[in-house]
């Protein structure tokens, strides 16, 4: 998923199509979610393959890192095949291509933390 602004990891052609009217780079920066993250965030589930040179996988570890500082419940998969975009096209040979399944245990499982 796209979210930093960071130039450094940015996708940016996506950066520059949603905020194309900011220049500063502080105010960029206020639509990077890794910054934008508290301890009420809801918990999140993360998936990446490493391999998808369309938006860097740094994406999602930089917002994974944030989420643990803040003690957000929250999971990351990071997958070494998978390119862009397998979760809307199929996957199947790749190990990526057990996603739904690693996200319903998820769920499953935080319902039932909820329940206790």
């Amino acid at each position: 998923p796209v979210i930093s602004m960071n130039t450094d990891i940015a996708h940016m052609g996506s950066r520059a199509e949603l905020l194309a009217n900011l220049e500063r780079e502080s105010d960029l920066l206020r639509f990077s979610l890794e910054k934008q993250v508290t301890s009420d965030m809801p918990p999140c589930f993360l998936l990446h393959a490493s391999d998808d040179t369309a938006v860097s996988a740094e994406n999602s570890l930089v917002f994974w890192q944030a989420l643990r500082q803040h003690e957000i419940a929250t999971e990351m998969h990071l997958f070494g095949q998978g390119k862009h975009g397998f979760g809307i096209r199929d996957a199947q040979g790749l190990p990526v291509a057990a996603w739904p399944q690693l996200l319903a245990a998820w769920l499953q499982n935080l319902a039932e933390k909820a329940r206790r």
